[in-house]
Formats: structure tokens, sequence, C-alpha cells
């Protein structure tokens, strides 16, 4: 071309053309580059995965008697081909979950999860036997006794092989489980300062229950636990609900919330506290797992009871089974409009009963000890431009409900997601154990809560993109 067209290049400057291109060049050379690396990355990462997981299922199946090499130590082919055909399924599920959520990896939790998922896919005895033997393993532990100083945090530990021939399994991964200890004085923070069994008890209790008679003071106290990490009371003197965070280097945050049965400030030693709900991380706790954190508190003294009534999908009811404990309720109100709205009065205190809401034990979906209605709890918000306070958003109480049984705790707020409206609605609890809610555009709700969302397979990856580029919402008259 350039023999033909001599004049091509005439009147320009050679030197800066070329250097343009070397330029252009050396941009695309380092973008291929990264682009090489990153891949690069992705696929070392998604390896660590797989030799995590594998390992980890390899260790459980020979744990639970599903060896390939029989008892006189000859190999079996067919449960070798088994054995094979489960790390294929394995691999799969994995692929598919890394997949779905590009750029994510795996937490040991996830990773467990999916073994368990393979395992009642493939082996459905050996997924029960080992269900089985993590619940015991999670009693054992919380029942084991605190070391010899009656002090400190006692991790899982090797548990003791099984003696009756079947299985034998050494250690089982267990979510965070943690023995709790330490002490505290008064208000103040004590990092690294321990004390007997018998303190650390009174000072649990007194952290949990509340030892200032005034009302209305914010409980926010602590024991630190020197090397481990720390548990957190938060809460209100003078109102039932506490929330307990348990927080420890590399584990995920344990948080349970609860109330005082009773009254704290009369009577100590009468109170129990009742535990209504936990999480673990993003997850929530399942009815297991709150009865082994009630383990772990009894274990240190505190008076604790699992509320069943509440766990088992009871609506409407809050603090303990018993209704001579005095058990407070959610409360249904109405405004001047007729317009109902679920926020208790601000001065109501926990001598007194709220009226009992509309309650419906039979429901399957009422999984949390609470009523929600629908309704703005803001006085103006700004998303939806929705102005009265009491408001209807387009939700019914049924509805409402089912979207906060399904929610993701997140930073004290929850966040749930209806398909039939496509909306995120984030719910606020108001210190009286009532939650009220509204939506919210995709692009205000944090990126993990939409990104386990996804995982979850709420909804698919085109509309988790759209969520996250939405800014505004448009609420419609009709209710769902």
């Amino acid at each position: 071309m350039m023999a033909l067209n001599p004049d091509r290049f005439s009147g320009q400057d050679l030197d800066a053309y070329r250097n343009q291109i070397s330029r252009n060049d050396l941009k695309e050379l380092k973008q291929h580059q990264t682009d090489l690396l990153q891949q690069d990355s992705q696929a070392l990462k998604r390896t660590e995965i797989y030799k995590a997981t594998f390992e980890q299922a390899d260790q459980l199946l020979q744990q639970l008697g599903r060896s390939s090499t029989g008892p006189d130590g000859e190999s079996d082919p067919e449960a070798a081909r088994l054995n094979a055909q489960f790390f294929v399924n394995l691999k799969a599920r994995i692929d598919y979950e890394l997949d779905r959520d590009e750029g994510q990896g795996l937490n040991g939790i996830q990773i467990h999860d999916l073994i368990q998922k393979q395992l009642q896919t493939d082996f459905l005895d050996q997924a029960m036997q080992l269900e089985r033997l993590e619940r015991e393993a999670r009693h054992r532990l919380a029942s084991t006794s605190l070391d010899r100083n009656g002090f400190g945090i006692e991790r899982a530990k090797r548990i003791p092989e099984q003696e009756d021939g079947r299985v034998k399994i050494a250690a089982l991964p267990l979510a965070a489980p943690l023995v709790l200890g330490g002490s505290a004085k008064g208000a103040a923070i004590v990092s690294g300062v321990l004390g007997s069994a018998a303190a650390l008890g009174a000072s649990m209790e007194s952290l949990i229950f509340g030892s200032d008679t005034s009302a209305n003071k914010p409980i926010d106290e602590a024991i630190d636990i020197d090397g481990f990490g720390q548990l957190h009371v938060s809460g209100i003197s003078g109102f039932r609900k506490r929330t307990l965070t348990i927080t420890s280097p590399g584990e995920d945050p344990v948080t349970l919330t609860g109330e005082i049965t009773g009254n704290p400030n009369a009577d100590l030693a009468g109170s129990e506290f009742s535990i209504t709900e936990g999480t673990i991380g993003n997850r929530a706790m399942t009815s297991d797992d709150l009865r082994f954190y009630a383990d772990v508190l009894r274990a240190n003294k505190v008076k604790t009871v699992l509320n069943e009534s509440n766990v088992n999908g009871a609506i409407g009811t809050l603090g303990s089974q018993s209704e001579a404990s005095g058990t407070n309720h959610a409360t249904l109100h109405s405004d001047e409009h007729g317009r109902h709205h679920n926020n208790p009065p601000p001065d109501q205190r926990i001598e007194g009963e709220l009226d009992q809401g509309p309650e419906d034990p039979k429901d399957p979906d009422a999984k949390l000890p609470i009523i929600v209605y629908d309704l703005n709890y803001e006085e103006t918000n700004k998303h939806t431009g929705i102005k009265a306070y009491g408001t209807r958003t387009p939700l019914l109480p049924e509805t409402a409900q089912k979207v906060l049984n399904e929610s993701i705790l997140h930073e004290g707020r929850r966040y749930g997601y209806h398909e039939g409206t496509g909306f995120i609605y984030q719910f606020h609890d108001d210190n009286h154990g009532v939650w009220h809610g509204f939506p919210v555009p995709g692009n205000k709700t944090p990126n993990k809560v939409l990104t386990e969302m996804r995982r979850q397979g709420r909804f698919s990856k085109a509309k988790f993109n759209k969520l996250k580029g939405e800014s505004k919402i448009k609420v419609p008259h009709n209710k769902q």
C-alpha cells in the first residue's frame, strides 16, 4: 500500500506516529497480560477450592465408612466407582456455585454445606449419620467443663473416636462453636482479666440481665477474652430485649437475640435469658444451632432457655414459652386514618404487656417471633415518595411476614426480596422487638446481601444486575 500511495504520510511526523502505535501496542499487551494473570489467579483460586473441598470430603467419606478398600485390604471396584462419581458430582456443584457468583470464593461453612448436600444426593445414609454425629459433637462440646483455672474459651477439640465399631470420626467441622469465659467489672471492658467460673457466671448474668435499676439506659457492655475475641451485650435497661454478639478472629460473628423473662431489675435470681433467634455470619441459625448456644451459655452459669414456640414458628409472641413469665406481644395499632402500623408506644416498659396481634401458629412461613406489617416506618421515605407515617406499601401483612422470615440480616437490618413485586424490602428493629419494613432500590441494598440472595437462587443473574443498577422504584397501589 505504501508503494502505491507514496504521499500517504506526507506532512506527518512519522516518529510520533510510530511512537503512538508503540504506545497502543504496549497498552494492549499490558491489558492482555493483566487478563491472563487474572484468569490464572481465578483458576488457581478455583483449584485451591477443589483441593480443600476434596480433602475434606475424602476425610469425611473415610470417617463415615465409605472406603474403597474392603475389610481384607483389597480394593472394592464398586465402592471406588461410586466414590469417584461422588467427587465428579461434587466438582459440578462447586463449579455451579462459583459460576453463579463470579469473583466470589467459598468459605469453610459453604464448602461443608456443599459436601453435605452432595452426600444427601449420593449417600443418604452417610448424610444422616453425619448430621447425627455433628449434633452429638455440638452437645458434647457445649457440656465440656472449663479448664483447670475455670476460665477461657475452648475451641472445638478432637472428638474421641466412636467405640461402636461402625464409624471412626476424629474431628468434625463445626460452625464456629465457642465456650465462652472471662469476667468484667461494671461497665468497663476488661481485657485479659479472667476469673473463676463462679465469678464468670455472675459477670455474664450481670451483663445480660442488667444491674442498673434506672430505665432507658443503653446497655453496651462486653467481656474481652484475651487472644480469642469478645462477647458483646446490647439492649436498653427496663426493656426485655438483649442482643449477644460473639466475635473472634477469623470466624464469622455469632449473634443471639432474645428476651429476659421476669423482671431483671427486681429479681436477678428469678430471671432467665430466652433465646428467640440467631445468626452465624449471614446464615440464620437452625434449631440445633440455637440449642447448642443455649447449652454454651448454661455451661457458663447463665440461666438460659430456648424459646421453642418461637423457633418452631408461632406468630405474634415474644419472650418465654411461659405466659406466667411475662411474655410480650407485638401490637397492631391504627392511626387516625384507620391505617394499621405495628410500632408499640415508645414508653411501653417490660412491666406491662402489649395486646396480642393476629396469630396463626399453623402458618409454615412464620419463622420469626414477630408480627410485621408492610408500613413505612420513616415519616418520609425518600425512595418511594411516601410521606404519611403508616402509609401502606405494596405487600399484604402475611406476605410481608414471609418476606421477613426469608430475609438476610446485615449490620442490624434485614433485607428480603419479593418475587411478585421484584422489590428489595429493608426491615428495621424499633428496639421493642418489632420490625418495620419498606421497599428500597437495589443500589441502596448492601452488595453482600444481593450477592447472597443471588447465591441462594432468589433471582436470576439478569435480575441481580438490574437490582445493582436500580436507583428508583415505583410503588404500585395494589397490594400483593
